[in-house]
């Protein structure tokens, strides 16, 4: 009997270990999904505030936004706190000097534009230039044309 006794002792011992391990998993797994929840969020919060920056010029906007959108763009392609170093101008790259100051030197600030942003996972991927006909323009060594 003294045996009998023991072994349910044991038994009980072993059925309330298992409770408390699955209770144990199952705040671990609720704890995980809120910080998981919380990290999407904060995610969610830095590429609306990255977007901001340059959904302002989005539309139609004169030379001289224009150009302070290029300005924009070259001082985001070097910030080491950039969420999108890639960020492209008219499919130029943000540390693309030279053919961003072409850009630069052939926008007439007096002229209108239209500029458009393309997105690729939330975050603007490009900001499109166009001519206030539709048409996209494009640089070379003579200035601005499309196609």
């Amino acid at each position: 009997m003294e045996n009998a006794s023991k072994a349910l002792l044991i038994a009980g011992a072993i059925l309330i270990a298992i409770l408390l391990i699955a209770l144990g998993m199952l705040v671990y797994t609720a704890g995980k999904a809120q910080v998981e929840k919380s990290g999407a969020q904060l995610d969610s919060d830095q590429m609306q505030a990255f977007n901001s920056r340059f959904t302002y010029y989005e539309g139609r906007k004169s030379g001289s936004e224009v150009i302070s959108l290029i300005n924009d763009i070259q001082i985001n392609a070097v910030s080491p706190n950039s969420e999108n170093p890639n960020l492209k101008f008219n499919g130029t790259p943000g540390t693309s000097t030279i053919t961003l100051n072409m850009y630069k030197k052939s926008i007439r600030i007096n002229d209108y534009y239209e500029l458009k942003c393309v997105f690729d996972e939330g975050y603007i991927d490009d900001i499109e230039l166009y001519d206030t006909n539709g048409r996209q323009l494009f640089v070379n060594n003579t200035g601005l044309y499309h196609n």
